[in-house]
């Protein structure tokens, strides 16, 4: 037993030192064989690691013993000595502490059988250590210590390789409190968060820094996302840092939406809503989408919900350029309208089984364009908007109403319902991304 400690007074802290006692002559042993055992086992007890050496020939069964226990260090490797005669199985501590050093005579354990075809389940303790003994495995300290090294982290490696560059050029390593713990990828394009590498120091180190930092993530093009603006035509405001272009190919549920991300938008958040469309059975079905955008809905609704026609209305023209290359690359041309201008303009009358309404913070301004879009049967609205958590129930009933009332308007005597509120993502705090199917019916 070693042992030491301090003390700790106003005039100072006094250190007493280490001292080693020995314990083995207070215990009573039968005979050297057992004071042999426990000096084995102190050795073992000051070795920081340890493995279960055997012959090769019962190695896959005690590997699957230990590992069935949890008894089997995967932290390390598994190694060989004597020229491949004997493997090493690196043990944990809790296996140690219960496996014997002493070997017993016994005949050893048919490795042709499975811990499984013993009378005994694999879960007895008892049966599975006296197996492991039958196959004669001795506990020995781990000479090679083959411990597996943990690769570094993207972010670790970020972190790193910055924090070298600041110092060289004498700036604050308070600075890498900056540094982005996530990303996101479009294509084989990582984009940053808006929020990082803000303080203008950085710019001192542009170039340098980007290249960093695409290094580390693993990529040739690295962008930072900006606020979407808040012009009619959401642009995007996507900054490229490494790489000219920004003409992306981005594949999602199987479909491939292509667009220049510096000039086009593209949520991720609304995946869910994109795949719940996607599973609607639309193909005997004619559906307007009054805000198509790049075809975030339109190409769901044709490739996965198998839409008869696809009416895409949208006035962005970088957004109709990549519209018009995805419906082609995604062979659904021969279904999809493309519609250029303002949808209360270009959108068709009396056609639509469904209407999506895809804009936030609010599709208000088109719902009545929505309204005659439907046929004169009627059919589903949805409706998509930003609203305060608070407001959901003041919101929904805003939503009938309006829609009863454009309806009227439109000479449509309509049973207006809710059929679903779709909860699709925190917009901000607060503040929920909602889509309401609304059914409008004779």
């Amino acid at each position: 037993m070693i042992g030491g400690g301090a003390a700790c007074y106003a005039f100072g802290t006094k250190f007493s030192e280490p001292v080693k006692i020995s314990l083995l002559p207070l215990l009573s042993m039968k005979s050297e064989e057992h004071r042999e055992s426990a000096e084995s086992s102190q050795k073992l007890s000051d070795a920081s690691y340890w493995v279960l050496s055997l012959e090769k020939k019962y190695a896959k069964l005690v590997k699957d013993i230990l590992k069935n226990f949890g008894w089997l260090d995967l932290g390390r490797k598994v190694y060989s000595r004597d020229d491949g005669m004997h493997i090493c199985l690196p043990v944990t501590e809790m296996f140690c502490s219960i496996f014997p050093v002493k070997k017993q005579d016994s005949t050893c354990y048919d490795s042709s059988k499975t811990l499984v075809e013993r009378e005994d389940h694999s879960k007895d303790i008892s049966t599975a250590l006296k197996i492991v003994m039958e196959c004669h495995a001795t506990k020995m300290e781990d000479e090679i210590l083959k411990v597996k090294k943990a690769s570094p982290t993207p972010l670790e490696v970020m972190k790193e390789s910055i924090a070298y560059l600041l110092s060289q050029r004498g700036l604050p390593l308070q600075l890498l409190e900056q540094l982005p713990s996530r990303w996101e990828r479009l294509g084989d394009i990582v984009v940053l968060p808006m929020s990082c590498f803000k303080d203008p120091l950085w710019d001192s180190v542009g170039a340098e820094l980007w290249s960093l930092v695409a290094k580390s993530l693993g990529t040739n093009r690295l962008a930072r996302q900006g606020r979407i603006s808040p012009s009619g035509t959401r642009d995007s405001t996507l900054e490229m840092l490494v790489g000219d272009d920004g003409w992306v190919n981005h594949r999602e549920n199987g479909i491939l939406y292509s667009f220049d991300a510096t000039k086009c938008m593209f949520s991720w958040g609304n995946l869910s809503e994109k795949l719940r469309m996607a599973r609607l059975d639309c193909k005997d079905e004619v559906i307007v989408d009054l805000f198509a955008g790049i075809g975030y809905f339109v190409l769901p609704f044709l490739v996965r919900a198998n839409a008869k026609l696809v009416y895409a209305c949208e006035w962005n023209p970088m957004a109709i350029e990549a519209l018009r290359h995805n419906i082609q690359e995604n062979l659904v041309a021969d279904r999809c309208v493309v519609l250029e201008g303002d949808n209360r303009i270009t959108a068709p009358k009396g056609v639509a089984h469904r209407v999506c309404l895809g804009l936030l913070p609010t599709s208000e301004g088109s719902w009545a364009t929505a309204v005659r879009a439907l046929r004169e049967e009627g059919g589903v609205l949805h409706i998509h908007g930003n609203v305060k958590d608070l407001e959901e129930a003041s919101w929904k009933q805003h939503v009938l109403q309006s829609i009863h009332e454009m309806a009227r308007a439109e000479g449509r005597v309509w049973e207006i319902s809710l059929e679903h509120v779709e909860r699709v993502k925190w917009y901000a705090p607060r503040i929920r991304h909602l889509v309401a199917d609304v059914r409008c019916s004779t």
